[in-house]
């Protein structure tokens, strides 16, 4: 009784995000953290409740004889997803106009989504979180920014997005069954992929 009614508070909240602010990050492997924190509280939900950090085990090395192989793995963030009522779906980055107007559409229709980029200043791998489109632009909640700032639609994602997912609250989520290994297999070897392409394009000559 007490996971129904948690997900249909979830689902009750589609349509009414709370304006939250991005978390200050202050350790080199909790971007995809703080990037889940704000998702939830913008659902109005309680991170510190929902012990995100244990559970998405980003303190645990995905490589044991590398200690420094910490962070948010996709598999880990999609099984956590879906044990908390998040429905999701991967953007195609192949096709970046159609990825960009998919994206722009989900936003303006009163949801979330978690993007993993690589960062313009280094090249670093980096969580992000999409609330909303303001002036045909993407606001983005990131935890190494004090404010959200705007990006393009269609420049981010050429030139930056090297993973994306597309979330929203469903109450019939926690009755599907959990293919959260599987997909999150294939979406790292698919951002390995796409960080070499992102790179490409942006060492081609501006047009």
């Amino acid at each position: 009784k007490g996971e129904a009614l948690h997900d249909s508070a979830l689902v009750s909240y589609r349509e009414f995000l709370v304006d939250v602010a991005p978390e200050a990050q202050f350790e080199s492997h909790t971007c995809g953290l703080h990037t889940l924190r704000v998702i939830y509280k913008s659902y109005g939900l309680d991170p510190d409740r929902e012990n995100l950090r244990f559970r998405l085990g980003l303190d645990t090395p995905a490589n044991p004889i590398d200690p420094e192989s910490t962070g948010t793995l996709q598999p880990d963030m999609l099984r956590v997803l879906h044990q908390d009522g998040f429905a999701y779906e991967f953007l195609d980055l192949d096709d970046v106009d159609g990825s960009a107007t998919k994206l722009v559409d989900h936003l303006e229709g009163g949801n979330m989504a978690a993007i993993l980029i690589s960062r313009r200043e280094n090249a670093a791998m980096h969580w992000v979180a999409a609330k909303t489109v303001a002036d045909s632009d993407l606001v983005i909640l990131d935890s190494l920014r004090k404010e959200p700032y705007r990006e393009s639609p269609t420049f981010f994602v050429r030139d930056a997005v090297i993973s994306c997912l597309l979330l929203q609250p469903s109450a019939s989520t926690a009755d599907s069954v959990d293919s959260s290994l599987s997909e999150g297999g294939f979406a790292l070897l698919d951002t390995i992929r796409q960080y070499s392409v992102v790179k490409q394009r942006r060492a081609e000559p501006q047009r």
